[in-house]
């Protein structure tokens, strides 16, 4: 019942011209562990009055300390594999030693989904805005990871937005988990874990079940699907598994269920462009 597990080994087997992006992950996942990310997370999220329509996620106005020389290293250092990555990210080799380089106020843009900021930011640097924009994503994941776990019992109780509750990035994926096929959305950024209810959209909330369908493949036993919704023709990737993915692991699956974004494309249907909530989280540097 559960797909077959997404191993960059695998991956980078099936899709060489992956190679590259699955290298800066690695560096991404090896730093997940390391003790400079949970040192920069408050015992506390803020739990400011909300600045959105909707509940607050933990993060919103919550402020993160961050070692200045550690995190300076880990971002240059990720500049540096993206740009050996090809023509289009070359210019991120040149960014990593930038002297201009305000690795924090990356890390916040990337937190809070400022599109505008990173674009002001790679016109600034020199780079491409959508590869700053991915770039700056993958180093913001130990960070959030760090504040999943430090918040793990604090999740409010019943959430059902389609959100992630610690985050607020929209569902990377839903599950369809265990034998009694309870669903539950993943986010790859922080690794979240929430349940919701089927036969409701997480973009736009539409519950009627006449707009909501799927995109199921020919083969009996698929356990694979794009659950789709008329309303606001958004899609969400759907698989059934036995046990939760490992929070690390929800980007490999991702990358693993690339055919099922093609898919939803190919039939007009697509994720939303902006975020789901607009969080005022702040991060800061302190000297070790």
């Amino acid at each position: 019942m559960r797909p077959p597990a997404a191993t960059p080994v695998a991956l980078t087997r099936d899709h060489p011209e992956w190679k590259p992006w699955l290298a800066l992950l690695a560096e991404a996942r090896r730093a997940l562990d390391d003790p400079l990310w949970a040192r920069a997370v408050p015992a506390d999220s803020r739990g400011a009055a909300p600045s959105s329509p909707g509940p607050a996620p933990l993060l919103h106005a919550a402020r993160l300390t961050v070692d200045r020389n550690g995190t300076d290293r880990f971002l240059r250092r990720l500049f540096e594999v993206a740009g050996n990555g090809g023509e289009s990210a070359a210019t991120l080799r040149a960014a990593a030693r930038s002297e201009h380089l305000d690795v924090p106020a990356l890390l916040e843009a990337a937190i809070r989904q400022d599109a505008r900021c990173l674009d002001d930011w790679a016109a600034g640097l020199g780079v491409e805005p959508v590869v700053l924009r991915a770039v700056v994503a993958v180093a913001a994941t130990p960070l959030l990871h760090a504040c999943r776990r430090a918040w793990q019992d604090r999740l409010p109780a019943g959430w059902r937005q389609g959100y992630c509750p610690v985050c607020s990035a929209w569902p990377t994926l839903a599950e369809a988990r265990g034998l009694e096929r309870s669903r539950r959305l993943r986010c790859a950024r922080c690794g979240g874990d929430w349940r919701t209810d089927w036969l409701r959209c997480p973009y736009c909330d539409n519950a009627d079940h006449a707009r909501l369908g799927a995109l199921v493949a020919d083969a009996p036993l698929e356990t694979r699907r794009v659950e789709t919704c008329e309303a606001c023709r958004g899609y969400v990737k759907s698989i059934a598994t036995l046990r939760a993915t490992p929070p690390d692991e929800v980007t490999l699956v991702d990358l693993d269920t690339v055919e099922l974004d093609i898919a939803a494309l190919e039939h007009g249907y697509a994720r939303p462009d902006e975020p789901a909530y607009v969080m005022r989280t702040r991060v800061v540097a302190a000297d070790p």
